[in-house]
């Protein structure tokens, strides 16, 4: 019998204005705790006011059970926006079963760029290494493009990061589709700006829901009894 989950974790409202730019999609795979999540996000470069947005466009999610399918609502769009002009990045990021938004300065990344060349998509792309947050990644991005940025939270480069791979096989992010536009849609996201938390602070949050959730397991269970509550992360937070 199949089961099926549903996981609510936010909703924001766009809006879609038009200006020029560059439409890149990308495939991004996440295989952590035996679950594999593969989603298409789209990334729009407005050229005109320097900034960027990655959003999720479907996803699907696969247990290692064939049996087992997690579905996620249809309203959860994950995003990252970037303003280049003010050196900032905004992103949604889950807290178990809620969302909050956080801000962060460019870039997240120190990089080192290596001599290794290879085509993606008829462009000449280099090499570059990082470790971020945990994991260490290796990227592809391309001079060839007259822009820069990258996909998720990944930026930094002379040029436009088509493909991050973690050395651990957990993270992977390639490019199906680059598309130059006189005009390109612009997602106006709707948050809460005075609700925006830094990256530390998010850390601590998420500890915390932690440390409330092991204790209840504790409460309602055998006092004698050490119960561990362990959730697997893309990204390092400290636990």
């Amino acid at each position: 019998m199949k089961k099926i989950y549903s996981f609510i974790v936010m909703f924001f409202v766009f809006s879609i204005v038009f200006s020029q730019g560059y439409e890149v999609t990308y495939q991004q795979k996440i295989s952590l705790g035996g679950i594999t999540t593969e989603s298409e996000f789209q990334l729009l470069l407005d050229v005109t006011s320097s900034k960027s947005v990655y959003f999720e466009l479907n996803k699907s999610v696969f247990h290692e059970n064939e049996d087992e399918f997690i579905a996620t609502d249809n309203n959860v769009v994950p995003f990252v926006e970037k303003d280049y002009s003010k050196k900032e990045i905004v992103y949604n990021q889950p807290i178990i079963n809620r969302i909050v938004v956080v801000k962060d300065d460019l870039p997240l990344q120190k990089w080192k760029i290596l001599d290794e060349v290879k085509i993606i998509k008829s462009l000449k792309c280099k090499k570059a290494t990082t470790t971020f947050r945990g994991r260490s990644y290796s990227v592809w991005f391309t001079e060839s493009i007259p822009t820069i940025g990258g996909p998720w939270k990944f930026d930094g480069l002379p040029g436009l990061i088509l493909e991050v791979t973690s050395n651990d096989g957990v993270f992977k992010i390639e490019t199906t589709k680059i598309e130059k536009k006189k005009k390109t849609k612009k997602i106006e996201l709707k948050y809460d700006a005075t609700s925006l938390i830094s990256w530390n602070e998010y850390c601590e949050k998420y500890k915390k829901v932690i440390i409330r959730i092991r204790k209840s397991l504790k409460a309602e269970n055998e006092q004698d009894t050490d119960y561990e509550f362990n959730i697997d992360l893309v990204e390092d937070i400290g636990l």
